[in-house]
């Protein structure tokens, strides 16, 4: 299955625009019916369909047609789960050619008011490391032929750039995840590094100048202002607890209980138990 193999120049051209559709902004769904669509086209067949593995590995969590319209899909109904010639490119991870669907030993039939089915060609989704992510497959052949082995070699060449097109799909999604991760762990150090220390620089610039106020109003005025302050330190901790809570990190409440009592203590001077 080598992408030199293929010969039509206007499978190479069609080839090489889908392989470009990978650096388009364009969603999963939208790249893989176009997929769908022109490695259908290109094969000279009647239907197509692309489906994708669910987590379980085994049922199919997406599912792509092509040659079906919106009223024939209403009778058909629900859609593949991946059991039978279905599942055989998936647990196989090989193509598979069939002639005749009715007579071929993994068949299980189609429900009523599906389109009429007989040769069959399907290939599974691979990434470029060997992961199967699911199949794509076409039926129907326009010309009443067999399928061929060069349409073997053209849509397993198209399975590899639809695998390759949810594998970066994959990659974009874990590198945003990652990103919005980063930057909750910034936002939480930046907070407990700089706002409460500062917040704890005043509260203890003010302990320290209320024996000195004569005043009963404005001691009564610093003491509501400490109180504030306190209730500010602790509702920024709280915020800061909830963003590490989405953190798989090894600490316990003792170990946090345990941080937070030796910073009071450095700050304050004193031993804090």
């Amino acid at each position: 299955m080598k992408f030199r193999e293929l010969r039509d120049p206007d499978r190479l051209h069609a080839l090489i625009d889908a392989m470009l559709l990978m650096e388009t902004e364009a969603t999963l769904s939208s790249l893989l019916q176009q997929i769908v669509a022109t490695a259908t086209e290109l094969a000279g067949a009647r239907y197509g369909a692309l489906g994708v593995l669910a987590r379980d590995g085994t049922t199919l969590s997406e599912f792509i047609t092509y040659g079906i319209d919106a009223k024939a899909s209403a009778v058909i109904g629900h859609l593949p789960t991946g059991k039978g010639v279905l599942g055989e490119t998936i647990m196989g991870g090989q193509p598979l050619r069939i002639d005749d669907l009715a007579h071929h030993a993994g068949s299980v039939g189609f429900p009523e008011g599906h389109p009429a089915m007989h040769r069959f060609l399907g290939v599974p989704i691979l990434t470029r490391n060997g992961h199967i992510w699911g199949n794509l497959y076409i039926t129907e052949p326009l010309n009443d032929e067999a399928f061929s082995y060069d349409d073997e070699l053209l849509l397993a060449t198209f399975g590899r750039v639809a695998g390759a097109v949810i594998d970066q799909s994959n990659l974009r999604r874990e590198l945003r995840e990652l990103s919005v991760a980063e930057e909750r762990e910034r936002l939480a150090r930046d907070l407990h590094d700089t706002v409460i220390q500062r917040l704890f620089g005043v509260g203890l610039g003010l302990q320290m100048a209320l024996p000195h106020v004569s005043d009963d109003d404005a001691a009564a005025r610093i003491n509501l202002a400490l109180d504030e302050l306190n209730e500010t330190i602790h509702d920024i901790r709280t915020t800061i607890f909830e963003i590490d809570q989405d953190r798989a990190t090894d600490d316990t409440l003792r170990h946090r209980a345990t941080a937070l009592t030796n910073e009071v203590g450095s700050r304050l001077g004193v031993q804090a138990h």
